[in-house]
């Protein structure tokens, strides 16, 4: 109804590239200005200088905060090899230290994932990472916790750079890191 309405000189959407497509071909009806941001994959650094049990934590709430449903979370993590193994493994050992749960739960480190579809994307992904061989340097599972749908935070060690997990944004508590 926004993208008709005459009153409206311009659309701004963040959000799927699905969902992006249709609203452009809405838009171009009427030749309405549009601004979108779509489905990013958003990367960090890690150069050698890093003082790894600051940062790891730092790089894993990039990607896991709100359940990593935020568009600039980070979805991949470059690492340079001189640091590779000891901040991977302060990254999976923050991880786990993050328990998900329900909000009511002092010890919760992270919610639930927002509805089932997005449950289910996550899913797929984990799946696909599962099917494809990938490793995983933790994660993997549906955590049993109550009302709402939770998962295990992920991490994918050095997947394939044509795998779907590196190529497509999963908005969720999967990411990938690489040497």
């Amino acid at each position: 109804m926004l993208t008709a309405h005459p009153g409206i000189d311009k659309i701004a959407f963040t959000g799927s590239i699905a969902t992006g497509k249709k609203i452009m071909e809405a838009c171009s009806k009427t030749l309405k200005r549009v601004t979108l941001e779509l489905g990013g994959n958003d990367v960090s650094i890690v150069l050698p200088d890093v003082n790894i049990q600051q940062v790891a934590p730092e790089v894993v709430l990039g990607a896991l905060q709100n359940s990593g449903q935020v568009c600039i979370a980070t979805k991949r993590v470059l690492i340079h090899q001189d640091i590779y193994r000891p901040f991977v493994d302060a990254m999976v050992a923050f991880t786990k230290y993050l328990k998900p749960g329900s909000p009511e739960d002092p010890q919760t480190g992270l919610g639930p994932v927002q509805n089932k579809m997005q449950y289910d994307r996550v899913m797929g992904f984990v799946d696909d990472c599962r099917n494809n061989g990938y490793t995983f340097a933790t994660g993997d599972q549906t955590v049993k916790q109550g009302k709402g749908y939770f998962i295990q935070p992920t991490i994918i060690d050095n997947p394939p750079t044509e795998s779907r997990i590196v190529q497509e944004e999963p908005f969720g508590m999967i990411f990938t890191h690489y040497l």
